[in-house]
């Protein structure tokens, strides 16, 4: 839903005399959703599924996300999980952290992550060996309120 939409239903809801939830989209007003993509917070584009996802060293290799979000309360650092399955691979690479995302009162709320590879893919070679891999991703995100959104797409690594 658009944010004029929003707003123009939260102006019938006053004028019908109901009870309006007041929340700002960074306090989790709408919808819990999230987005994986890039572009920077005030140029983020979503990925597609089957986009490319450059490999990258950052003190150890893995990729760089960013994670777009709605309707959930960005006022207190959340729980943010990454997982991804390469190929057809039977173990999964877990990360986690609490993670501070910025808001400007409008919303949406946006952060920037790396998220590092297994320690078997932690040499050049290893790395660029997965050039080419289908990689499943899903981040699921809780904030402080206990709303929880989750996003899981496939997308192609590149070195």
């Amino acid at each position: 839903m658009s944010r004029g939409s929003l707003l123009g239903l939260l102006t019938l809801a006053a004028c019908d005399n109901e009870p309006v939830d007041t929340a700002r989209a960074c306090e989790g007003a709408g919808d819990a959703e999230v987005a994986v993509g890039s572009g920077g917070r005030l140029g983020f584009e979503p990925w597609a599924g089957g986009s490319e996802v450059p490999l990258t060293q950052s003190g150890s290799w893995g990729f760089r996300i960013e994670v777009e979000t709605r309707g959930l309360d960005t006022t207190q650092p959340m729980s943010l999980l990454t997982r991804f399955l390469v190929d057809d691979e039977s173990e999964t690479q877990d990360a986690g952290a609490n993670v501070t995302f910025q808001c400007d009162g409008e919303g949406p709320g946006w952060a920037g992550l790396f998220v590092p590879l297994g320690d078997e893919d932690q040499s050049e070679a290893a790395a660029q060996a997965l050039s080419g891999s289908r990689m499943t991703l899903t981040v699921a995100i809780v904030d402080a309120t206990e709303d929880t959104a989750t996003s899981e797409e496939t997308y192609e690594f590149v070195f």
